[in-house]
């Protein structure tokens, strides 16, 4: 027994070793505001991204404060989940100063996204909601560090909660739309701003004001830094000719434009389908569209003959018909 648990301790330490310090970084950082939260008895509601507050009253730290206070236990706990599984791959890609870098600008794209859609919406829609509303948790930066990972993944599909398959490419815009209908108290608004941020970032659109991989290596020789270069977990920048470097997984930005004109090609297309299904459904194909459709033998409707084999099923029946029917 004890040679069992002190496998299983073995193991534990190596794992935590392990572990990138960037993501655990960050782990650990939303669980201590969690856990300050619940001991000072804090309101919330003074670091969520309210978007009047940070436009009228200029609020601007509740852009970053909003993505490291949660609401809930369970809140925190599907946040962290996904944290650690997907930063973590990610961060052993990227490195860690990358990854690091990657999330405070998805913390700033994704709460000026929040801000001009919530301005976006009074001014063209008169609606007002999405301005005094309050949002919190990390989920929105999880979304666009989904969109890199699911992209970059050598798997061409991935599964929803072990129900369906979708491309993996679809993945954030499947997990987007199902997790709203599992759970609509949600804030759709900040996932998409997420999903927008990370489609820019894959795209390229982003490379201005991402650090190259000679910026980053630099960096690493800082000795301010120097505390985290001794860490066995820290990642270090891959050079710019090895396979994980950030550079090769960086898209054109012109196939950005090209595959939006494919979906929306595809989804005028869908949506034309559908329409014409509840159309059909509802109000049938019409006289003229069912004029071909016969019980019994096909017969051509135009046809003369007089050989009449089967029944027309329709509005223009014969009394001989009509009693037939009867």
């Amino acid at each position: 027994m004890s040679s069992s648990n002190s496998s299983a301790t073995t193991r534990s330490s190596e794992f935590v070793q392990s572990f990138p310090i960037g993501t655990a970084g960050v782990i650990g950082l939303c669980c201590s505001a969690h856990v300050s939260q619940i001991v000072l008895d804090v309101n919330v509601r003074h670091f969520t991204m309210a978007p009047r507050l940070v436009l009228h009253l200029h609020q601007c730290y509740r852009i970053v404060t909003s993505c490291f206070v949660h609401g809930s236990l369970m809140h925190i706990s599907m946040n962290m989940l996904s944290t650690a599984t997907i930063g973590a791959l990610l961060e052993r890609r990227f490195g860690t100063l990358s990854h690091l870098v990657i999330i405070l600008w998805s913390i700033v794209l994704t709460g000026i996204f929040y801000l001009s859609l919530a301005v976006a919406a009074q001014k063209l829609a008169g609606s007002d909601d999405l301005l005094n509303s309050h949002a919190l948790g990390f989920s929105g930066i999880m979304f666009h560090l989904l969109v890199l990972e699911s992209n970059l993944t050598p798997n061409a599909t991935r599964s929803i909660f072990g129900f369906i398959n979708v491309p993996s490419y679809a993945y954030p815009v499947a997990m987007l739309v199902v997790m709203q209908v599992i759970m609509p108290n949600i804030s759709f608004t900040g996932h998409l701003c997420g999903i927008v941020a990370g489609m820019l970032h894959l795209y390229g659109f982003l490379d201005c004001i991402m650090l190259k991989e000679s910026t980053l290596q630099e960096m690493e020789q800082w000795n301010m830094l120097r505390f985290l270069m001794t860490k066995d977990n820290f990642v270090p920048t891959p050079s710019a000719s090895s396979a994980n470097s950030e550079s090769r997984t960086r898209r054109d930005p012109g196939a950005f434009l090209v595959h939006m004109r494919r979906g929306c090609k595809r989804a005028r297309t869908l949506c034309g389908s559908l329409v014409e299904t509840i159309q059909v459904t509802i109000f049938g194909r019409g006289r003229r569209a069912n004029s071909n459709i016969y019980l019994g033998n096909l017969i051509n409707p135009h046809d003369d003959s007089g050989e009449d084999d089967g029944l027309i099923l329709g509005d223009d029946l014969t009394d001989r018909q009509v009693s037939q029917l009867v």
